[in-house]
């Protein structure tokens, strides 16, 4: 009986330091909603988004379809590559592909130190190349500056409407042009887009990114963009008016994605989301990569939280925008709390354990205890998973019992997020590229999808920083 009371005793403790940050985020929830300068409709739908985190509206409800249009805008492409000559021809050529009028699009891409022919692929491919040289700032944030510093130059960043973002391993899907283009003419200054992935059926570190990202889908894009709030941006399928760029790029942290979400929230910019419009991104397959890779991201988040953190702050009390508390909690350092449930909690009951209470058996009651906690923790992420493969396996092309073993171990990835943050927090991280190697067109993928011709369009010469 003690034994059993000393482990439910320990299991509570645990349990309560990881969700009193839950709590918090309701009640601080309720008393931000009158700041809110919005109808009341709306208010009750903070309050429920508040209270279930808007995950009935990702999984129930039909997405938002934004309504045929017949304006056309003119937009370029920004894509950032680095010894990306195995994938990034595939990309321009779904981008020659697009249903849209290509006379309307232009391709941008920076090689940046660059020792294969990426440059020479995009150059015959009728894209305007932008050579880079400069070992010491090798970071997407820095090419992307030196991108539009010569876009500026060259062509004006004014005299496009929109630009495109994406990374050399992706595929657009045919009609995604046309799609982002719909909510583009409503007034949406900034879009983000379905991200799918070209290679879940790889193995179980592919998947496991691809359950990811659609779980970002179900459980944040989607509702968001039903209850009115704004989103956030994930490295890539991104569409930003130009008036945003109007003084170049300057987001240059590890995780330029989360840089850039937290100042146009302080402008009061909310980030849109368009469900039918869909791109593929090519995942890691390998742990090593995808630990390095997660590692970055954990480190990105910590310097964006502590730094910028704040910021949607302005967009709830100058802008009267939920969506700035929303993100103020999306950024928020919940992975530190984490961290110190999963690693630092079990390690200080272990010695306390040992060495004050002096109990024989204390190892095998702490280990049935961490190991109840975590089983727990994965049949958690493992129900939430099988509903997202419910509602997604439409876009997942791999087989059913496939997709239903990859969605049993997918826990995997949310499990090592503590010891990523420790990681993250001991060490220097700098940014290193990934190989791509995933040579598939989108006609691959999705074989109803037939090839369309581009124009050529002139290139620029090399540069250097």
């Amino acid at each position: 009986m003690l034994l059993f009371i000393d482990i439910c005793t320990k299991m509570f403790f645990a349990i309560g330091i990881l969700s009193w940050y839950k709590i918090l985020y309701r009640i601080i929830g309720l008393i931000c909603i009158p700041v809110v300068r919005a109808p009341d409709p709306l208010k009750y739908k903070c309050t429920f988004h508040i209270t279930f985190r808007g995950k009935p509206y990702g999984l129930f409800c039909y997405p938002l379809k934004y309504q045929a249009t017949e304006q056309k805008f003119t937009y370029a492409f920004a894509i950032a590559a680095r010894n990306e000559s195995a994938v990034i021809g595939q990309l321009i050529e779904s981008i020659r592909k697009q249903t849209y009028d290509p006379s309307l699009l232009t391709v941008f891409v920076v090689a940046d130190n660059c020792s294969d022919n990426t440059a020479e692929i995009c150059r015959d491919m009728g894209c305007v190349v932008y050579e880079r040289f400069c070992p010491e700032r090798a970071r997407k944030g820095y090419a992307l500056e030196f991108l539009f510093d010569h876009i500026e130059n060259d062509y004006g960043i004014q005299s496009f409407d929109g630009f495109f973002f994406f990374d050399a391993d992706n595929l657009l899907d045919t009609r995604y042009v046309e799609e982002m283009n719909k909510a583009f003419a409503t007034g949406q200054t900034a879009v983000v887009s379905y991200r799918n992935t070209k290679n879940f059926e790889t193995n179980w570190v592919s998947s496991a990114y691809g359950m990811h990202f659609y779980n970002s889908t179900v459980t944040l894009h989607r509702p968001r963009s039903l209850l009115n709030i704004g989103t956030n941006i994930t490295g890539t399928g991104f569409l930003l008016a130009s008036t945003h760029l109007a003084g170049g790029w300057h987001y240059y942290s590890l995780t330029e994605d989360a840089e850039l979400t937290l100042t146009l929230a302080a402008k009061g910019v909310k980030i849109a989301y368009c469900d039918t419009a869909e791109f593929f991104d090519e995942q890691p397959t390998k742990f090593r990569v995808a630990m390095r890779q997660r590692i970055r991201w954990d480190k990105g988040r910590l310097f964006n939280s502590f730094r910028r953190g704040g910021l949607p702050l302005i967009a709830l009390f100058k802008h009267g925008m939920f969506t700035g508390y929303d993100l103020f909690f999306h950024f928020f350092p919940f992975p530190l709390i984490a961290m110190f449930n999963s690693i630092f909690v079990p390690v200080i009951m272990l010695f306390y354990g040992i060495f004050g209470a002096g109990e024989i058996n204390v190892f095998r009651d702490f280990l049935f205890a961490y190991l109840i906690t975590q089983a727990g923790l994965w049949l958690d992420s493992f129900s939430s998973a099988v509903l997202v493969l419910i509602r997604e396996h439409r876009h997942i092309y791999t087989s059913k019992s496939r997709a239903m073993f990859y969605t049993f171990i997918f826990p995997w990835f949310g499990l090592i997020g503590p010891y990523s943050m420790l990681l993250a927090l001991c060490q220097k991280v700098t940014w290193k590229p990934i190989v791509h190697t995933d040579g598939r067109r989108i006609g691959d993928i999705k074989p109803e999808e037939q090839p369309r011709s581009g124009g050529a369009v002139p290139h620029s010469p090399a540069g250097d920083c």
